[in-house]
């Protein structure tokens, strides 16, 4: 029986040697949590957005309700309206927090 050349061999070696060892449990861990991850941010990048322009949103009632007292002229409609936003800017300013807390995990 003849041996192998040193050239059949080796490549057959350094192919087994730089594949890294497969393990099934932490390399779905690791994917999952990389998965959350980009959820989480893909999220905050959204809520972000959201926030800047319901601030935006939110400031220009406000300018309008501002500029109607000054008036004299009737401000329940928007006063309600800018008390509506300024909940849903605080559940978005929650979510955010909360967003932040899971990335910290």
């Amino acid at each position: 029986m003849t041996q192998p050349r040193v050239t059949q061999v080796l490549p057959r070696l350094w192919v087994k040697v730089a594949r890294p060892v497969p393990n099934p449990g932490r390399d779905f861990l690791f994917s999952e949590l990389h998965l959350k991850r980009d959820v989480i941010l893909d999220e905050l990048r959204r809520l972000e957005v959201e926030v800047v322009q319901a601030e935006l949103e939110l400031a220009q009632q406000e300018a309008l309700l501002i500029k109607l007292k000054r008036a004299c002229e009737d401000v329940s409609d928007v006063q309600s309206t800018v008390n509506l936003m300024r909940e849903q800017q605080q559940c978005r300013q929650q979510d955010r927090l909360r967003l932040l807390a899971l990335l910290q995990q």
